[in-house]
């Protein structure tokens, strides 16, 4: 007798394969939630062959955090049935998500920010009014046949849209697209970069200049993506560009670089409140350095700090991009 994957795979799981095999969308919605773009319209290039490329993900960790309450519940037990059927139906939410991710300003409004930096810096790129989901979470949960299947699909994507260089945001992104998909498909021969790389670049080269008005203490996380990485290790280069920072000083948590601790991220789908407990404790960890900013560069980790940081209101949790951003502002 064969066993196949729905026999033993938590439901909840299985539930988050299929909105993504269907929706392009972890959460079952559709790719017209996830249009950041529209609001930088402007600063585009239609002709360009370089795409930013921010993979859905601020849009859904925007709309997880307005709806961590409800998701909260649903998710403290998901091996319920019922839960897992309210939870089926979140795609019917769309009428009312464009108004709640258009108010998450903490994660929608960083690949607008990052937009803005390449423009100012005159790149010429491109975006999607309507951007589907990477698909990093069938990589991390294990579905291989099922990710291959939709890194083909992302592929035709892409290439109908004519796109040959796809600048990515994020660390889930960016491990699976520089490495995962193309060992999986060799017509996956996009140009990926970086983010973090091209800042370095510019401030290297001296054409970026970052200041702040104030000194500021600030402490960094490391993704696991970038700092545990079986591929390549992005450890030094956010410390490079935090360094550069006039007004910045860096202080380093315990356990840092690729020693660093968890968010907790992994663990959310099977054992929420475990994945809180670490939350908390790799949040105090960082908190102990007295930094005023708690700086990372995912936006999972992002959501998961916000969280743990429900009685700490003088803290900050930010992106790196919206510090260079920041920074840029005062570009003299």
């Amino acid at each position: 007798m064969s066993v196949e994957p729905a026999d033993y795979l938590p439901e909840i799981l299985l539930l988050i394969r299929d909105f993504v095999m269907k929706t392009r969308h972890p959460l079952g919605m559709n790719t017209k939630q996830c249009d950041w773009c529209r609001e930088v319209s402007d600063k585009v290039s239609e002709e360009s062959r370089t795409l930013i490329y921010g993979g859905c993900l601020y849009n859904v960790m925007g709309f997880t955090h307005k709806l961590s309450s409800v998701l909260g519940i649903i998710m403290k037990e998901p091996t319920k049935e019922a839960r897992l059927k309210i939870l089926r139906r979140l795609r019917f939410l769309s009428s009312i998500s464009r108004k709640i991710l258009k108010e998450s300003r903490e994660y929608t409004g960083i690949p607008v920010m990052a937009l803005e930096i390449l423009d100012k810096l005159g790149y010429e790129v491109r975006c999607l009014n309507e951007e589907p989901y990477s698909g990093a979470l069938l990589y991390d949960l294990g579905f291989w046949n099922e990710l291959k299947e939709y890194g083909s699909w992302l592929t035709q994507f892409f290439k109908e849209r004519g796109v040959e260089r796809i600048i990515v945001l994020d660390p889930h992104t960016y491990d699976l697209f520089a490495h995962v998909y193309p060992e999986m498909m060799s017509d996956f021969d996009f140009e990926i970069i970086n983010f973090i790389d091209i800042i370095l670049e510019e401030v290297k080269t001296g054409k970026l200049s970052l200041s702040l008005n104030e000194k500021t203490i600030v402490t960094y996380h490391d993704p696991c993506h970038y700092s545990r990485s079986p591929h390549r290790r992005i450890i030094d280069e956010p410390r490079e560009i935090l360094n550069s920072i006039e007004g910045v000083e860096l202080r380093e948590p315990s356990n840092t670089k690729n020693l660093s601790e968890c968010c907790g991220g992994p663990l959310e789908f099977i054992f929420p409140f475990l994945s809180e407990e670490v939350a908390k404790m790799r949040f105090n960890e960082l908190m102990n350095t007295g930094a005023k900013y708690i700086v990372t560069a995912c936006p999972i980790c992002q959501l998961n700090f916000y969280r743990a940081a429900k009685k700490h209101k003088e803290s900050k949790i930010i992106d790196i991009i919206e510090l260079v951003y920041h920074g840029m502002r005062r570009w003299r």
